[in-house]
């Protein structure tokens, strides 16, 4: 192979298998999520919310009706009071019903609101009622200071509470004869919030004041709802867009505009529910996260394993291969399956292999060498360059070798020397040249 392309580069195949095990994960996992939660919460529990709704209008009606026996034995006090400081006798003889009822209404009056002792203050009718309607405004204008909202939690859903500011509140100051603060009001539900929380108010006004009259007031519905509520900082912060946000569509809105006794607007209640299907939804979300969180460890998981197996692993074994390669070890060939990938791996391992060939060739060529090289200069230390036979230091080393062997005492050695006559008339009439020449046939003789 003279070359090795690189077709698949490994940030390409890391970016496959994130997008694989990773993001798509996340984008399928995310795009059920809102699925999940769209169609949770819109599916509505249409029997639970009726319950909640008919459960709630029971409540009011019977807040409504106590309210109502409430204000029936003030009117009758107020009127009990007015003969009393006229000194109508025939009134109260004409109407000894009434004047026998005030005592017992006194009382149940003392029960319902237990800031004043009722049955103590009998004997000054005046001062208690005094007391009792200044009492009444401290109370209206705290409540209705300002825009109030709450969000209360009961087992059957969420419930929101929104109370219009009450801009009039001349009628809780009522004369004596007058009810100390009893509101008129119509009642209406409607199917969905208006699209601002900030228009509610002439949004309900121009809706519902042409339905039936009831009596009520807005701590029927206080009491009915406060099992939860929230801080005011946070309470002030909620409109209609957050609690969509948050929670989805609010489902059966309930609406009172306010009445003062002259049929005057002064107020709007809206009450939202959520039925508790949404809430219920809201809370197996846990659980499902939990399951995404597994899911995507899992994918995390495998995207680690492809990584050991197809980086890590070839990576490290080249790296213990190059380690061996500067060891001086030459022997270990690079993983066939790691050649052929078409990606840095694969070049890595295809040029090591080459590289590896290529040292042990170059040492098997120069260790080649190196014998023959080592070879001549051994002859050429121990021969005679011209005749080839062995020099001095050959002769010397020989019967050195004899005489420290065992057999130079059973053997006998023999030397033998050779001189050639007239060897310096041959050099000087024909030259060195035939000179050297005679020397190389007379020692091949020899040999």
């Amino acid at each position: 192979m003279a070359n090795q392309a690189i077709r698949f580069p490994i940030r390409v195949k890391v970016l496959i298998a994130l997008f694989i095990c990773v993001i798509v994960p996340i984008i399928l996992i995310g795009a059920m999520t809102f699925y999940k939660v769209n169609s949770s919460l819109m599916i509505i529990d249409q029997d639970n919310a009726m319950r909640t709704a008919i459960s709630l209008q029971s409540t009011i009606q019977k807040q409504s009706e106590n309210l109502l026996q409430q204000d029936i034995a003030f009117a009758k006090w107020t009127a009990f009071n007015q003969a009393l400081a006229q000194h109508d006798l025939a009134w109260i003889k004409t109407n000894v019903d009434v004047a026998t009822s005030v005592y017992n209404d006194l009382n149940f009056l003392a029960v319902y609101d237990r800031h004043f002792r009722l049955v103590s203050q009998i004997g000054n009718l005046p001062d208690f009622k005094s007391k009792f309607l200044n009492t009444a405004i401290q109370r209206k204008q705290q409540q209705h200071q300002g825009y109030f909202s709450g969000l209360f939690e009961t087992q059957k859903g969420l419930i929101l509470l929104a109370v219009a500011k009450v801009t009039n509140l001349n009628s809780y100051g009522a004369s004596p004869g007058q009810s100390y603060g009893t509101l008129v009001v119509g009642q209406a539900v409607t199917k969905s919030v208006v699209n601002s929380w900030k228009s509610i108010y002439d949004a309900e006004i121009a809706l519902l004041p042409h339905h039936g009259p009831f009596v009520t007031t807005t701590a029927a519905l206080t009491r009915h709802t406060s099992m939860m509520m929230l801080p005011t900082a946070m309470t002030k912060q909620l409109n209609e867009f957050s609690i969509v946000k948050i929670h989805g569509i609010l489902m059966d809105a309930e609406s009172v505009p306010l009445y003062d006794l002259l049929k005057h607007v002064i107020g709007v209640e809206t009450i939202a529910m959520i039925p508790a299907a949404s809430v219920a939804v809201i809370s197996s979300f846990v659980l499902y996260s939990l399951v995404v969180i597994a899911v995507l460890f899992v994918m995390l998981i495998v995207f680690y394993v492809y990584l050991g197996r197809v980086i890590i692993a070839p990576v490290k074994h080249l790296a213990f291969a190059l380690q061996d390669v500067a060891n001086g070890i030459l022997a270990f060939e690079a993983n066939a399956s790691y050649r052929k990938y078409r990606d840095e791996i694969g070049l890595l391992a295809w040029s090591y292999e080459m590289m590896r060939k290529n040292v042990s060739h170059t040492l098997e060529v120069l260790n080649q060498n190196v014998t023959a090289a080592t070879t001549t200069i051994e002859h050429q230390s121990t021969h005679d360059s011209l005749t080839g036979l062995s020099n001095r230091d050959a002769f010397m080393e020989r019967v050195s070798r004899w005489m420290l062997s065992q057999d130079n005492q059973s053997s006998l050695l023999a030397l033998m020397l050779v001189g050639l006559d007239r060897f310096k008339f041959v050099n000087e009439t024909y030259g060195h040249r035939y000179g050297d020449e005679l020397i190389i046939k007379v020692a091949s003789r020899l040999a």
